[in-house]
């Protein structure tokens, strides 16, 4: 964060609240989005440790969309349910890249 930002907007009479809401926080907001994209596309992917945390006894209250695909579809031999949570979990990962894939095409055009 560059202090010229935060000086010039001093000298423009914003105080701290007023500088940090309308400077601060619009250039940090690319960044935060991108890795707000990332962590939840990366989250999606998640299975191993949580499964094994809880020691392949899942409590619903715990439940990930990956250890709820895993105990529908192997658990209680679902197949079809299974492959029905399957594609609603890759169609939410394509709007989500889209999401991040615009986000970082403006940032590319940005600088």
């Amino acid at each position: 964060m560059p202090r010229d930002l935060l000086e010039a907007a001093s000298v423009d009479g914003a105080g701290p609240v007023r500088g940090f809401s309308d400077v601060t926080v619009p250039v940090l907001k690319p960044i935060l989005l991108v890795l707000t994209s990332l962590s939840i596309i990366w989250d999606f992917g998640v299975f191993t440790q949580p499964f094994l945390l809880l020691q392949s006894r899942p409590n619903t209250d715990y439940y990930l969309m990956s250890i709820y695909l895993f105990e529908k579809s192997i658990g209680i031999h679902e197949y079809g349910l299974g492959s029905a949570i399957a594609i609603v979990m890759v169609l939410i990962m394509l709007v989500l890249s889209f999401f991040y894939v615009r986000q970082m095409v403006r940032l590319g055009d940005v600088r």
